[in-house]
């Protein structure tokens, strides 16, 4: 697997955490935006959804393996 940015992992970690983009964005000090395209850039590192996309948000078979790292 290609080396992953902690900063996209741990945007991913906090939306499954919090359930939501917004609060995961207010935890990491950035905007709802920034978090989504963290997780859209985590996405195109792994060629694959890592984040499903409903209430609850849950994460993916691959997501949840990057989540154990």
């Amino acid at each position: 697997m290609k080396n992953i940015d902690y900063k996209l992992l741990h945007a991913f970690s906090m939306v499954i955490k919090y359930q939501s983009f917004d609060k995961a964005a207010e935890f990491l000090y950035l905007t709802q935006s920034a978090v989504s395209q963290r997780i859209k850039q985590l996405e195109q590192l792994v060629s694959q959804p890592v984040l499903i996309r409903s209430t609850p948000l849950r994460a993916t078979e691959i997501g949840k393996k990057l989540l154990n790292h």
